[in-house]
């Protein structure tokens, strides 16, 4: 059963579905007039009404090819765990109920910057109060923003946009700030700044390789619509390691762990030495062995 991670009490959180037929192939749900997203506890009744804590509607990307999502609202998640879900689509006498996925809703998901807990940075620092808290918190962010500057990665799972001018004249994308993990939509605009969506049928997804790649299938071609002259195209897509500190890469959360360390013990501008040659070596030697270029 696949599974989607969402923050607890998170209002507005887009939940993206991408339909597919049981082919596995984008499917077309253009001619329904009704789809809802159907959430239920894990192990009741989905067919007992009283059982739904969200039967609501979805919206639509683009239906033609099954590309919609579901914006959670304020009172759908108010307690952590798995939930059951599916999409149910009808039209006339027709009714679909998609396949199962599980929706595990968690009280706490790091924020992207969070790639080492407070508790393990104060825990590296030998620090017991809670004093310095906000120091330390602020610390952990740059040393996110350093390190992923440096190693041009994206550490904890979000969302990313790449914007381009022009379609490539090969085949291919490469996404950027790796690892890729999906590609939510592809959108392009004309010279009038009108909206289109390159359907999800027309590429693949090469999200096993690093960087990850938007491939053109066989037999298609990108868009020959003329663009606007800047940002013609946008890509939506998903990257990260996954959603928890832990399923980084050691040697990151060490080279973390160290700058923290440094900028801890020294507060002020450190004057080039011995010691800060070492601290920088360091750290660029973890940050080297897997940086994207």
């Amino acid at each position: 059963m696949d599974e989607i991670r969402i923050p607890k009490g998170d209002e507005g959180y887009a939940i993206s579905l991408q339909l597919n037929d049981s082919g596995g192939v984008a499917k077309n749900c253009a001619l329904y007039t009704t789809y809802k997203l159907q959430v239920w506890p894990a192990g009741a009744d989905p067919e007992a009404v009283d059982n739904l804590i969200v039967d609501a509607a979805i919206d639509w990307n683009d239906a033609s090819t099954g590309d919609g999502y579901y914006t959670v609202a304020a009172e759908d998640f108010d307690t952590a765990g798995t939930y059951h879900a599916r999409v149910f689509l009808a039209y006339t006498d027709i009714e679909e109920r998609l396949d199962t996925f599980a929706i595990v809703v968690e009280d706490d998901i790091p924020q992207s910057w969070e790639i080492v807990t407070l508790g393990e940075a104060k825990s590296h620092l030998r620090v017991d109060s809670t004093d310095d808290d906000f120091v330390i918190t602020s610390m952990i962010k740059a040393a996110c923003k350093y390190c992923e500057g440096f190693q041009r990665r994206t550490y904890i799972t979000q969302t990313r946009y790449l914007w381009l001018d022009a379609f490539p004249s090969g085949d291919h994308i490469v996404m950027p700030y790796p690892p890729l993990q999906s590609i939510t939509s592809i959108l392009y605009y004309d010279t009038d700044d009108t909206e289109a969506t390159f359907a999800a049928t027309n590429y693949y997804v090469d999200a096993v390789n690093d960087p990850g790649r938007v491939y053109l299938n066989y037999g298609y071609s990108w868009p020959t619509t003329a663009l606007r002259p800047r940002n013609g195209i946008k890509i939506t897509y998903v990257a990260g390691y996954g959603t928890l500190t832990s399923s980084l890469p050691d040697m990151v959360r060490q080279a973390a762990l160290m700058l923290i360390g440094h900028w801890y013990e020294n507060r002020e501008t450190v004057l080039v030495g011995t010691a800060s040659r070492e601290i920088e070596f360091a750290v660029s030697s973890l940050l080297w062995m897997e940086r994207s270029f």
